[in-house]
């Protein structure tokens, strides 16, 4: 999760990361919000820019990740959204542009290429951590 802060903060003039907490990757049941923040949008005193808790698959998905998932809805193409820390590129005008699998670093050269381009929002599923 640090190289998502850096990078947001070395971009901060092309570049929105916006942190998607979701509990749809663990069996348990996460009831506390306050809790699930702090697991996830939260990188020792920074406070990255954050969504609810999503559904971000099934059949309670959310609508912003049935938009980012759905080429029916974003034009582009069908996206699985596999594991935490998937990432989504939006243009700043709303239009999908590319979808990376949670093992793409935010140093891999396929995204540094992407985010050449200008960039809206970088939206990453976030994991809960297992306690």
């Amino acid at each position: 999760m640090g190289g998502i802060l850096r990078l947001q903060q070395e971009n901060r003039e092309a570049l929105q990361v916006i942190c998607c907490p979701s509990r749809n990757f663990f069996q348990e049941s996460r009831d506390n919000k306050e809790i699930v923040f702090e697991e996830s949008c939260l990188i020792g005193d920074e406070k990255l820019l954050h969504s609810e808790l999503l559904n971000v698959r099934g059949k309670n998905i959310h609508p912003l990740y049935a938009f980012l998932t759905q080429k029916k809805l974003n034009g582009v193409r069908n996206a699985r959204v596999w594991w935490n820390y998937q990432k989504f590129l939006v243009d700043e005008q709303g239009r999908w542009q590319a979808v990376f699998s949670p093992m793409t670093t935010v140093s891999s050269p396929d995204l540094i290429r992407e985010l050449g381009q200008p960039i809206k929002g970088l939206m990453e599923t976030i994991p809960l951590k297992s306690t």
